[in-house]
């Protein structure tokens, strides 16, 4: 038979045992949203990346500017997507690089 002693030892290390359990799980559950999370950064990158379009209008299609009258380049751009494509383009979606 047990004596008090080795009773009271045998319950603290299953208990100790649970804890480093316990311990191991949440390191693993942490590891694993670090891991969550850098995926879903390099999926939404390279949906961002898949999806930059560049559009260059160019020729007879451009109006031109009169020459005391400041344009609207953005406004421009997006009435001639528009009419050419038939697409709506927000001005928040259109960058001016010259």
């Amino acid at each position: 038979m047990l004596s008090d002693n080795q009773i009271v030892l045998i319950i603290k290390l299953f208990f100790l045992t649970v804890q480093d359990w316990i311990d191991d799980y949440e390191l693993f559950k942490h590891e694993t949203l670090k891991w969550q999370q850098k995926a879903e950064h390099n999926f939404m990158d390279i949906s961002r990346q898949s999806h930059k379009d560049s559009l260059v209008l160019s020729g007879p299609d451009i109006p031109k500017a009169k020459r005391n009258q400041a344009e609207n380049v953005t406004e421009v751009v997006c009435k001639l997507i528009k009419a050419k494509y038939n697409v709506s383009v927000e001005k928040s979606e259109v960058s001016n690089f010259n």
